[in-house]
Parts: C-alpha cells; sequence; structure tokens
C-alpha cells in the first residue's frame, strides 16, 4: 500500500498491491530514477555523451525564483529515452516487433512523434522530462514551506538507492561514474545522482502525505457515487459477432467492381442480415438459449472447408466491464437504469452483427476482503520451492494454527517486500486486485476464516494463504474514496502550480537537443 501511496502521490496513478501481474508498460511515474537504474545498470551502458560542460553552465528552467541547468532536465531526458527504449526491446524480444516508431540509437529530434503536429520524438520526451522536474520542485518547495522533513523510510529508501546503483555498477564491471555518465549523460555524478533521488524521494514521501492528510468521509463517499454511478458500476453480458459474406460483384470481364447498384445491394444484404438476427434474439428466453445461438451463427469452416464449432459460453462472456472500455451506443445501452437481466440487443458496424445478452450491473458494493499469505518467489513450478511452501504450511499446522502464528511465519519466510513488515497481511483486498489464482482462491464462495492452501502463480511463485475473511468495506467505497483524493491532489498540485510557476528558458533547452 506504501508504493501505491508514493506512486499515486506524485503521477495520480494506481498500482495494484504487492502482487499486481507484471507491468509491460513504460513506468513514468514516482520513484522513476531508482527505478530505471535496474533497467539501466544491465543493459544500457552505452555511448557515453559528450555534452557535459555546455549543460551544467546553461539555465533550462526556472521555478520560484531557482533556476535549473540543462544538466538537470537532460537526466530525465535520458530516463525516458532509456526507459522507451528498453520498452522497445523487449517487445522485440519477446513478441519479434517494436512498439515505438522510433530508432533510440540516432538522434530523436530528426524523428518525427506526430505526424499532424510535427513534433518530434525528442522534443514530446523532452516535454516529459520538464514535466517531470517540474512536478519534483514544487512538490519539494511546498513541503519545505509546509516543514514537511524526510521520514526514516525515505531515507532508508535513497541510501538503498545508491547501494543499487553502486551494486549494479559492480556487477557490470564498471565504475559507478562511468555507468550514470553511460546512461543518463556526461556529468551527473554520484554527487547529482543523489540529489537527484534525494528529491524525488521527498516529493514523493510529501505527495502522499498531502494524498492521505484529505479527509474523506462516508457522506463524502456516497454523495460522490450518486454523482458518478458510471465511473464505478461495471455490467456483465454476453455477446457474440459474425461478419456477413457479401457477394462478389464482376463486370463482364469478370473484374471485381463496386458502384451505386452494388453498394446499395450490399446494404440491403446487410439489412436483412441484420432483421433476421434480431428475430432470433428477440426470440432468446434465456442465457442459455443465447449461447446456444451464439454457437450456431458462429460455425465456420476450415481451410479443408471442414465445419467448425462456433463460439462457446466461455467466448461469449464478459464480466466486470466500465462504462468506459464500451462504445458509445453500448455505453447508453448497457448503463439505461431500465436496463434489465436478459434484455438483449443487436448492433451492425459495416459487415459485422453483433448480439448481446445483458446478465446485470455490478454497483460495486460486494465487502472487500482480508488474507495473510507467505510467498516464495519461482518462475516456474519447481518441486523444492513446493516441497518448502508445504513444510512451513505443516509448522503451522502442527502449532497452534492461528492466525498470529501464521503471520509469525510469514515475517520469517515471506519474500514478498509488499507485506514483509505486516506479517503477510493484506486488508481489505479488491476483487480482481492480485493475480488470477491469488484473487480466485480469495473470493471463492466457499471460502471461511482460517482456511489454508498452497496455490502458484506464473507471476510470482508459490502462496501459502490464510484467510482472514470479510471487511465491512465495500469494494465501491474504496474506489470512490481514491477517486475524491485524486481531485483534491489534483486541484493541490494545479494551486502549486500557480504559486510556482515555470519558466522555460529556450537557450537552455536548445543545449539539449
Amino acid at each position: 500500500q506504501k508504493q501505491e501511496r508514493l506512486t499515486q502521490a506524485v503521477t495520480g496513478a494506481k498500482t495494484k498491491k504487492g502482487l499486481n501481474p507484471k507491468l509491460k508498460s513504460i513506468l513514468i511515474g514516482a520513484l522513476c530514477v531508482i527505478i530505471i537504474v535496474g533497467l539501466a545498470a544491465g543493459v544500457v551502458v552505452n555511448t557515453r555523451r559528450k555534452n557535459g560542460t555546455a549543460l551544467k553552465r546553461a539555465d533550462a528552467i526556472e521555478v520560484n525564483g531557482k533556476t535549473y541547468k540543462a544538466l538537470d532536465v537532460n537526466f530525465y531526458y535520458n530516463v525516458f529515452k532509456n526507459q522507451y527504449a528498453s520498452y522497445n526491446q523487449q517487445m522485440y524480444a519477446t513478441y519479434g516487433f517494436t512498439i515505438y516508431d522510433a530508432d533510440f540509437s540516432e538522434s530523436l529530434f530528426d524523428q518525427t512523434y506526430d505526424p499532424e503536429t510535427g513534433m518530434s520524438w525528442g522534443d514530446f520526451i523532452l516535454d516529459q522530462a520538464v514535466d517531470t522536474l517540474y512536478s519534483y520542485l514544487i512538490l519539494e518547495e511546498a513541503g519545505k514551506a509546509a516543514g514537511y522533513e524526510m521520514p526514516a523510510e525515505g531515507l532508508a529508501d535513497l541510501e538503498e538507492t545508491i547501494a543499487n546503483l553502486e551494486a549494479s555498477a559492480t556487477a557490470n564491471g564498471v565504475t559507478v561514474g562511468y555507468l550514470l555518465s553511460s546512461n543518463y549523460g556526461e556529468g551527473i555524478t554520484l554527487e547529482k545522482f543523489r540529489e537527484y533521488a534525494e528529491r524525488e524521494i521527498y516529493a514523493t514521501y510529501y505527495g502522499a502525505s498531502v494524498l492521505d492528510g484529505f479527509e474523506v468521509t462516508q457522506n463524502d463517499i456516497d454523495t460522490y457515487y450518486s454523482e458518478h454511478k458510471t465511473d464505478f458500476d461495471v455490467v456483465d453480458y454476453r455477446s457474440f459477432s459474425y461478419t456477413v459474406e457479401l457477394p462478389e460483384h464482376l463486370d463482364e470481364n469478370g473484374e471485381a467492381y463496386s458502384d451505386e447498384e452494388t453498394e446499395a445491394e450490399d446494404e440491403a444484404l446487410i439489412a436483412e442480415k441484420l432483421l433476421e438476427l434480431k428475430n432470433r434474439v428477440d426470440a432468446v428466453e434465456s442465457e442459455d438459449e443465447f449461447n446456444k445461438l451464439a454457437e450456431e451463427m458462429t460455425r465456420g469452416t476450415d481451410d479443408e472447408g471442414n465445419e467448425t464449432e462456433g463460439a462457446s459460453p466461455e467466448d461469449t462472456l464478459s464480466e466486470g466491464v466500465s462504462y468506459a472500455s464500451l462504445t458509445s451506443d453500448m455505453q447508453t445501452w448497457m448503463f439505461d437504469e431500465a436496463r434489465e437481466a436478459g434484455d438483449t440487443n443487436v448492433t451492425s458496424s459495416e459487415t459485422t452483427l453483433t448480439a448481446y445478452y445483458f446478465l446485470g450491473r455490478d454497483d460495486r458494493s460486494e465487502l472487500t476482503r482480508s488474507v495473510r499469505h507467505i510467498l516464495l518467489f519461482s518462475d516456474e513450478e519447481d518441486e523444492a520451492v513446493a516441497e518448502k511452501a508445504q513444510s512451513i504450511l505443516d509448522q503451522w499446522l502442527d502449532g497452534d494454527k492461528t492466525e498470529e502464528s501464521f503471520g509469525e511465519l510469514a515475517a520469517e519466510y515471506t519474500e514478498d517486500t509488499g507485506s514483509k513488515e505486516t506479517n503477510g497481511l493484506y486488508e481489505k483486498v479488491m476483487p480482481g486486485e492480485m493475480v488470477s489464482e491469488f484473487d480466485e482462491w480469495l473470493y471463492d464462495e466457499a471460502r471461511q476464516p482460517g482456511d489454508t492452501d498452497i496455490i502458484f502463480s506464473d507471476d510470482y511463485g508459490y502462496h501459502i494463504m490464510y484467510y482472514v475473511g470479510e471487511t465491512d468495506t465495500p469494494t465501491r467505497d474504496i474506489l470512490v474514496d481514491s477517486a475524491i483524493r485524486d481531485e483534491r491532489y489534483t486541484a493541490y498540485v494545479e494551486q502549486l502550480e500557480e504559486q510556482y510557476p515555470i519558466t522555460e528558458i529556450a537557450a537552455g533547452l536548445e543545449k539539449i537537443k
């Protein structure tokens, strides 16, 4: 929960608790220096950038009467550049393609990011660098003005960051100075890196204290929810789609052609098939009948002309779908207050027809649950690790079999840093918040307080589970509370931006280019 608050404090981004699935997107949020060291240390160590002296001298931005050098902005420029480049490499290694159309080994200021505006990749990343540094600077200014002092945890984070940096340099067989200058540009020394890391950590902890400090009452939550129901409710439904096969229109020479007449014929055929599908869907009287219709209507043929099976019940089911993830017409239909289970609908998009069967709308009032667990990391199923997990559970079963004794074992054995300090406890866990295997076990309808088990997840390894029980807090209240705090925090940051405006100095920023 601490890391969630820290990340959210600076960026407003949400992170799942300690057992979220492995991230596959660029993390550009709080503590990005700390995180990028882990990426860069073993991956980059590439061409040294020879512009340190010019960057040290040139002023690039001014905030609250203080100027900051191009060197400072350039550090964050390289942080983001390395992250995007690393992500591109990871995607290519995993899937055989790159997600960003840019050559990160060449100047990004000569490569177009947005064809409509002409913005270059370099300018795009430079904007992110300026914004990121600015966000830390204004939080630092506000924190110092408020008399906020770095907590002991933050100081420990700082020292751990420096230690990790030094260990990374040793592991790569280079000096710390070489590692820093190779990844972030000439002029980035250990002293400079410590300055940046300390500012980030201070700003992040201060931002988290502001976010946590807002008083949000139950009345605030209830009122906000009543005014923003579609932001929190989700729907369950079944659906299937199929494509109308249009005839090929050939001229006297056997060449395919299209004109107003053939287009009208195609439109008439689509309308006919749409009406046919609507009549069949309207006649459906149960979820089972809808699934049977889906299977029938989506059958096809393989390359050899053999009939293939149509959509299965698993294929048609969509659960926990948010308002924002639906098309505009489906938003209106799905979230209509009069919508009832069993209602059907049919839509068309060019030659694709889609049928819907509404199952229900969930207001997220289900109570959250608390659980303790002991994590033993493993990239794959491993007999030795599984045996160790069983021996730990057996040790608990041979004792007094209490929640407290389980927690003591968690403090001793768990490898999950997100819950080690709480003796393996995760409180108020929402459905879908943890990795799927963890979530399915925790929210099994038969689950009873005191239940234990060992489960394996591909993301993390072996989990020794202890179910604590339901809390008195609905999922909805947690989500609404977070949304309220986000709004207030955004307003707070906007106020800081007015109080501490930024002046960009073009000549200094040009040095980075």
